[in-house]
């Protein structure tokens, strides 16, 4: 039996209903990708990067998976896909966008796959809710954990719960 992998995942949202748009995410993941093991709430956000954009919701979910981290990424943009995601919406309005944030300890550089993801550490909209459902987790290359890297974060976007 392969290994069981622990992964933490982003989803967000800035179109239409967005916690729909979440929930049809943690939907999707836990029937084709793994077992859902913990949940964040959901956060609103400013946009991060280009602004004239409505905010969106963030959400870290923690699953365990028999997935390779390349099976994974196919597995999720075909999430994205299924639920109305446009091709070339990198830092744009979204229905979905669902990242890679850490994959147990590994460290990977690819074309197609950072991990960690390389802007983890910089943007609240993504270390918050991971720092609420694995403060204690270390982060594999910088060797501190989630909460601490949460407190030292360099990020002014503000984070805030909605649900």
């Amino acid at each position: 039996m392969n290994k069981k992998h622990v992964v933490y995942l982003l989803s967000g949202s800035n179109i239409g209903d967005r916690a729909s748009f979440l929930w049809f995410a943690i939907y999707r993941i836990s029937q084709h990708i793994g077992t859902i093991t913990r949940v964040s709430a959901i956060y609103e956000t400013e946009p991060w990067g280009v602004k004239n954009q409505p905010p969106y919701f963030n959400q870290a979910i923690q699953i365990k998976t028999h997935l390779s981290p390349s099976e994974l990424l196919i597995a999720l943009k075909n999430i994205e896909k299924d639920a109305g995601r446009l091709p070339d919406t990198h830092m744009q309005p979204r229905v979905l966008d669902i990242d890679i944030l850490l994959y147990d300890d590994l460290q990977l550089q690819s074309d197609h796959l950072k991990i960690p993801h390389p802007q983890l550490i910089n943007r609240n909209f993504a270390i918050f809710p991971l720092a609420e459902i694995a403060p204690d987790l270390v982060h594999p290359s910088l060797q501190e954990t989630i909460s601490l890297l949460a407190q030292k974060t360099g990020d002014s976007l503000t984070v805030k719960k909605a649900y």
